[in-house]
């Protein structure tokens, strides 16, 4: 999300003209003294929650239950889920700094990296005011109306019915219960001031990365989705500054069984899903047997830009597919066709390399740069640096990691193998839709709009759209 701001300053010499100076109000902010907890219970998973983006059991909390599974059972899997998200600036000394905002983990009395060196504040995500009734402890749910604000900050401009008061604000609609139960608040990372960054210019009081976060829980009991607790999590950039680099992610603690030192885990990298089992079969108390539990994404950013069918829903169209040979180095002959990419736009033109050089000009946190390719360079492309360096139109193919599986013993993987991607030097994948779906182009790429049932407006009532 992008915003472009303007101050112009206008001085004559042996005039002062003056101009009152309005300051921007100040917008509301996530604080400590916010923050509720509540229990998600709607089918047979049973979890505390706190409206800090914390999921799970604090370990000096007693009464804090994690992961529990079945319901009422008293088996635990979930120690502590934790979402964060991170960014690439630059501080106002020009340090590139790498900063990554989390809720407080599980063990608060321990946690010494994330707060402030006088111990005042914490450097995490902090939940907003009005998003639950101020007069208890509980975070706003929609079966539970006592947890209600008297109205909501984010309905105000419902010209028909500011603020819904005395609705549920649900994710698909006012008073709209699609879910057995559905949870609701918002944080943001106002107080993490670790960094010399100021991510908002019209409000220097702000700092961490300028990221509010709306976010919500669901449960079902139907028995497909008995066993499953859903997250959504909505961030948004409300400051001036335009973040170039980041990242999302989820701190998944295990708790298998309630005993998580014989705990192991592996990863599923196609389906997107991180799961953990109990190595005996026993858990704490010596029952058995122990179920397993997992953390998957079902959606996350996609990134429009790279020329890559990041989430594979495009693998059934037309296109070719990424493997390794993709990611050999190769040199640079003049009249080669190549493809350069204006990163203001990310439009790609096919040219001929030229006999001298070729200058391709990029954005690197807010700073102008080039890159200056000759003939005869060899070229080969660089993951995670949001450039293409092989001029063949595709940013960061290679994206992967190596892992250490044993002693001196690594193990490479790439995230994009075996998916579709668009040869801009043959046009092959042009045509289809998904490689480089949006979700904010306004465009239905893979059809499945059904205005019946989707187009149901800002009341999420059915044929009102």
């Amino acid at each position: 999300m992008r915003r472009f701001s303007r101050f112009v300053l206008i001085a004559v010499s042996g005039l002062l003209l003056g101009v009152p100076v309005i300051l921007a109000q100040p917008k509301p902010h996530g604080d400590q003294q916010y923050e509720k907890k509540g229990i998600h219970s709607g089918n047979r998973i049973r979890t505390t929650f706190y409206n800090s983006g914390f999921v799970g059991r604090v370990g000096n909390v007693p009464e804090d239950i994690g992961g529990e599974w079945p319901i009422n059972s008293g088996h635990e899997y979930i120690g502590d889920m934790l979402v964060m998200v991170g960014s690439e600036i630059k501080d106002v000394e020009g340090q590139v700094r790498h900063s990554v905002v989390t809720p407080r983990g599980p063990m608060v009395s321990a946690r010494t990296g994330d707060r402030s060196d006088d111990g005042t504040k914490w450097y995490t995500w902090e939940p907003l005011p009005g998003y639950a009734n101020p007069d208890t402890n509980l975070v706003a749910m929609s079966h539970l109306p006592i947890s209600w604000p008297p109205y909501w900050p984010d309905k105000m401009d419902d010209v028909v019915d500011p603020g819904w008061p005395g609705s549920w604000n649900g994710y698909f609609g006012k008073n709209v219960f699609n879910a057995d139960q559905e949870s609701y608040y918002v944080m943001d990372d106002y107080n993490d001031a670790r960094y010399d960054f100021y991510p908002d210019s019209t409000d220097l009081s702000r700092r961490g990365l300028g990221i509010q976060g709306a976010v919500r829980g669901f449960q079902w009991s139907h028995p497909l989705a008995q066993d499953v607790l859903f997250q959504v999590y909505d961030f948004t950039n409300i400051g001036t500054y335009s973040h170039e680099k980041m990242v999302f992610g989820i701190i998944w603690g295990g708790m298998v069984g309630g005993d998580g030192e014989d705990d192991n885990a592996s990863f599923d990298i196609n389906d997107n899903i991180t799961y953990t089992w109990d190595f005996d079969n026993v858990g704490a108390g010596g029952w058995s047997p122990v179920g397993w539990a997992a953390c998957a994404f079902l959606e996350s950013p996609g990134n429009s830009w790279d020329g890559i069918d990041n989430d594979g829903d495009g693998a059934n169209g037309p296109g070719k597919t990424i493997d390794e040979s993709l990611f050999a180095p190769r040199r640079l002959q003049a009249g080669d066709p190549v493809v350069v990419i204006d990163y203001d736009t990310f439009e790609r033109t096919v040219v001929n390399m030229p006999s001298d050089s070729l200058v391709v000009p990029y954005r690197y946190l807010g700073e102008r740069h080039e890159l200056v390719f000759h003939p005869g360079d060899e070229v080969e492309e660089i993951p995670r640096n949001l450039i293409d360096d092989n001029l063949n139109g595709l940013i960061d193919e290679n994206n992967g990691s190596s892992i250490e599986i044993a002693p001196g013993v690594y193990q490479t993987t790439y995230l994009y193998t075996g998916l579709k991607y668009i040869d801009y030097i043959t046009g092959e994948g042009k045509d289809n839709l998904l490689i480089d779906e949006r979700r904010d182009d306004g465009i239905d790429n893979d059809g499945d709009w059904d205005p019946v049932n989707d187009d149901v407006g800002l009341d999420g009532a059915f044929n009102t759209g």
